[in-house]
């Protein structure tokens, strides 16, 4: 159940959803591929989960090191208040007399860290060690996706009716407006096959 579940939040899905499958076809699927690799790979690339999260890991590690580099610069700030005070008084036998008083206030601050033991240096080579890991997780899905495509796309080429060999999925989950939504999904009976 925990793998189920697994599978669930990795597609993006609920992990309460049930899943049916079904092993028949109701429609018939095409006896050649239309689209070209190049086009079923970026396909690939675009919708793959695994390859998201890690393109979205390795913006992380990106902005850390810039945070990081951005310790190493002087900072400078300006703060400032400006405001109007009424000053009011009456002498006996004479009318009111006010005084308008501006008031301003502005503060500037400058500060540049010279020397810190070396802890700015590390954060910054841990960030970018995190990048280069980062950077290496997504060329290894990247590659990892090429190669699944590849492979299925010439199967399919040598062997057209290779497609028989799937079932669809169906998965239903609710919107946020409460309407159903029926996903439907092609996949071949054996797993490490699947584009």
């Amino acid at each position: 159940m925990a793998v189920y579940t697994a599978l669930l939040a990795t597609l993006g899905l609920d992990p309460l959803t049930k899943l049916k499958r079904r092993h028949h076809l109701q429609q018939g699927l095409p006896e050649r591929l239309d689209g070209s690799v190049d086009s079923y790979l970026r396909a690939a690339l675009r919708t793959r989960p695994d390859l998201q999260a890690a393109l979205a890991m390795r913006s992380s590690a990106q902005a850390l090191v810039g945070k990081s580099q951005a310790s190493f610069l002087p900072r400078m700030s300006v703060t400032g208040t400006a405001g109007v005070g009424w000053l009011g008084a009456k002498a006996e036998g004479a009318p009111w007399a006010t005084a308008t008083l501006p008031n301003v206030a502005a503060l500037m601050t400058f500060e540049w860290t010279l020397f810190d033991f070396g802890v700015r240096q590390a954060q910054t080579e841990i960030a970018r060690s995190r990048s280069n890991e980062a950077e290496q997780v997504v060329e290894k899905v990247q590659r990892q996706a090429t190669q699944e495509v590849v492979a299925a796309h010439d199967e399919v080429k040598r062997e057209p009716r290779a497609l028989q060999g799937c079932f669809l999925t169906r998965t239903e989950r609710r919107g946020r407006r409460g309407r159903r939504h029926e996903v439907v999904r092609k996949r071949p009976l054996d797993a490490h096959r699947y584009v």
